[in-house]
C-alpha cells in the first residue's frame, strides 16, 4: 500500500474544515436570532447544490408557497460549504482506498482544526489557553498518526 492516502486524508481534512468555515460565513450574513426562514434558505441552498436539483426544488417550493429567504452572499457561502464537503468526501474515499481506515479516519476527523484556524485568522475569534492546548495536542496526535503511514 502506498502512502498516497496521506495527501488525500489531509485534503479531506482541509475541505471539511472549509465546510464548517463557509457555513459559519453564510450564517453570519443574517442577524440574531436566526429566523426559521433564514435557516431554511441556507439548508435549501446546500441541498440544491448537493443534489443538483436547484431548479426543481425552487419550483416545488413556489408551488406550495413555502416561504424561503435567500441572501446572495449567504447562498454563495452555503454553496462553497457544500462543494468543500463533496470534495472532502471524494478525498476521504481516495485516502481510504489507499490507506488504513484505522489511520485515515482519525486523521480526517481533525478537520475542525481548519475551521478553528480560519476563524482565528479571518473572523478574529479567540481561544483560551486551555483550548490552545487542545489544538496543540490535536496537532501532536496528527503527527503521531502520520508516522509509519502505510
Amino acid at each position: 500500500m502506498s502512502s498516497a492516502w496521506f495527501f488525500y486524508a489531509l485534503a479531506a481534512m482541509v475541505l471539511w474544515g472549509l465546510w464548517g468555515f463557509y457555513f459559519k460565513l453564510a450564517r453570519q450574513q443574517f442577524g440574531e436570532p436566526l429566523q426559521p426562514s433564514q435557516l431554511l434558505g441556507l439548508c435549501v441552498a446546500q441541498f440544491a447544490c448537493m443534489m443538483c436539483v436547484g431548479v426543481p426544488a425552487l419550483l416545488a417550493l413556489r408551488v406550495f408557497a413555502v416561504p424561503v429567504e435567500f441572501h446572495a452572499t449567504a447562498t454563495r457561502f452555503a454553496v462553497f460549504s457544500t462543494l468543500a464537503v463533496l470534495l472532502g468526501t471524494l478525498m476521504m474515499m481516495l485516502a481510504l482506498s489507499r490507506g488504513k481506515a484505522s489511520i485515515v479516519v482519525p486523521l480526517t476527523a481533525l478537520y475542525p482544526l481548519v475551521t478553528l484556524l480560519l476563524s482565528q485568522w479571518l473572523l478574529r475569534e479567540r481561544l483560551t489557553p486551555s483550548q490552545w492546548l487542545g489544538v496543540l495536542l490535536a496537532l501532536v496526535a496528527m503527527g503521531l498518526m502520520a508516522q509509519g503511514r502505510s
